[in-house]
């Protein structure tokens, strides 16, 4: 919104969805994800709740839900705005957007479960087009007239058409700091992938601590960018592109930004002779990563036969994406393949056809 504002630490993880795979028992980070349109709101809650009620005796429980600790969030956003402890105006715009299929779409940021958990904690809700956005006098966000103190983002990476010139007023209001978003968009620069390799190539450095140096080393797969700042270091880039070809079978290419496990390529199912020059032919049309191939552990889950109706059981890949609020644990969104999975490395999204779950939580153990 502000490219002029400053980088503020604290505002660039108030709202995230890091990935994880296990590997060995070991938690993988992947990719680290910001938005508030990356599920869990109300879905990952509302299951665990159900789940922790067939088997009340277990002492299993859910996790602190997304939707409390977000409205938390939003509550303490605005006491802090306003200064004088009164929760003020929360808006909560619709608006028309084009997602990544080319789709033209109607984005409700509304859902109930969220609506009424923000009233909950005093928050009054406004419901909005950006259409009716606009600044009065003194550059303060009207939504059909009425002040707004704080806009719930939740666009994302979609392309905003027909907003009348609301998304405009929105960004003046934020230069103007009249108004305080939640998350901040800048947030956004964190998810890209080229991230993880930053924080090796500061481990290498020896630029961190040594608490830092150990988490990254233990929890990140190794990784490297290609594609930024091409032609400042010819010889970093051989170095890279000889490691990348010897070491194939480790190593698995993806787009430093990108979802969906679009264009993401597995060294160890491509033949030696496409390898290199995929790879090549990928950086030149945008950066990409390369990183290190976890190979996750599977866990046994039951399926019920679509066809047959008798339950089968299969090991099957799966992935952890627990919300981080405010720096606070709150719902652990959960994607694992079907029976049918492959035994082969494959990409655990949606899409192509993996499964949304969650987990249950074990009670502490005693000291």
């Amino acid at each position: 919104m502000d490219p002029d504002r400053p980088l503020v630490a604290a505002e660039l993880t108030r709202y995230a969805r890091p990935d994880l795979l296990i590997e060995q028992g070991r938690p993988r980070l992947l990719e680290f994800n910001n938005s508030t349109r990356l599920g869990g709101a109300a879905g990952a809650p509302w299951l665990a709740e159900a789940y922790a009620r067939l088997c009340p005796q277990s002492g299993l429980h859910p996790p602190p839900s997304t939707v409390t600790a977000r409205s938390a969030a939003l509550a303490r956003t605005l006491r802090a705005e306003n200064g004088h402890g009164h929760v003020g105006r929360l808006l909560m715009p619709t608006y028309w957007g084009i997602d990544s299929t080319g789709m033209l779409r109607r984005r409700e940021t509304v859902k109930p479960p969220i609506l009424a958990d923000a009233r909950r904690v005093g928050l009054e809700v406004v419901q909005a087009d950006l259409v009716q956005l606009r600044l009065d006098a003194a550059s303060r966000l009207l939504a059909a007239d009425v002040p707004i103190d704080l806009v719930l983002l939740q666009w994302g990476g979609e392309r905003i058409v027909d907003d009348c010139g609301g998304l405009a007023a929105l960004r003046s209001a934020d230069r103007a700091r009249t108004v305080e978003l939640f998350p901040r968009t800048e947030s956004a620069l964190i998810s890209s992938k080229a991230v993880l390799s930053w924080l090796h190539e500061d481990c290498d450095a020896g630029l961190l601590a040594p608490a830092d140096h150990a988490l990254v080393r233990t929890h990140v797969p190794w990784t490297a960018c290609l594609g930024l700042g091409r032609g400042r270091d010819p010889a970093g880039h051989g170095k890279l592109l000889r490691m990348a070809s010897g070491e194939r079978d480790r190593l698995v290419a993806k787009p430093a930004v990108g979802k969906s496990g679009n264009d993401v390529l597995f060294g160890n199912q491509t033949s030696k002779q496409d390898w290199l020059p995929a790879v090549i032919h990928a950086a030149r049309e945008s950066p990409l990563v390369l990183q290190h191939r976890v190979e996750s552990d599977r866990i046994t889950m039951p399926f019920r036969d679509q066809d047959s109706g008798q339950q089968v059981t299969a090991q099957v890949p799966f992935v952890l994406s627990p919300f981080m609020i405010d720096g606070a644990a709150a719902s652990v969104m959960v994607r694992h393949m079907g029976p049918g999975a492959p035994a082969r490395d494959v990409v655990i999204n949606m899409r192509r056809g993996a499964h949304t779950n969650t987990v249950l939580l074990t009670p502490e153990p005693p000291a």
